[in-house]
């Protein structure tokens, strides 16, 4: 009897580990939050979640779906730029870190490029908190969230 529920509790502590990973792994850049109410409802409520979680919209087109945002300051380094497109039922978010980091090597300057964020790094580092930052934004947007890499 013994045997029996010690492998039914490893069989249910991998299972739900198995799970977490398939929720959310690392490295993802996708962000799909699932609401069925219409590409413009959607591309509003995308909107007014920008705005509310305080990024400005550096252009959008409701006609094809297509919003931008300008760079909003997450960590004292590092800035998120997003990029979404509203469908009738997905509202997909991408994001683009920029680091405000330059070193000099004598008369030799290396500057920041943007980069893609990713569902990756340490609680606390600049790339977490901007992953953070784009799941927070579609959270106010859809019943559900997916991920994937894209």
């Amino acid at each position: 009897m013994r045997k029996i529920i010690l492998l039914l509790s490893i069989l249910a502590a991998t299972g739900s580990l198995s799970q977490a990973q398939k929720i959310n792994p690392k490295n993802l850049n996708t962000v799909i939050a699932w609401s069925a109410t219409g590409k413009d409802a959607n591309f509003r409520k995308a909107v007014a979640a920008c705005i509310s979680q305080g990024f400005g919209i550096h252009y959008s087109d409701i006609d094809i779906g297509v919003i931008t945002t300008t760079h909003k300051p997450i960590t004292g380094s590092s800035s998120a730029m997003l990029n979404i497109i509203a469908t009738d039922s997905t509202v997909i978010f991408r994001g683009q870190l920029l680091m405000s980091v330059s070193i000099d090597i004598g008369s030799v300057t290396a500057e920041a490029s943007p980069s893609e964020i990713k569902n990756k790094g340490q609680k606390g580092s600049p790339m977490r908190e901007n992953w953070n930052a784009i799941e927070a934004v579609a959270r106010e947007v859809g019943d559900s969230l997916t991920y994937e890499i894209r």
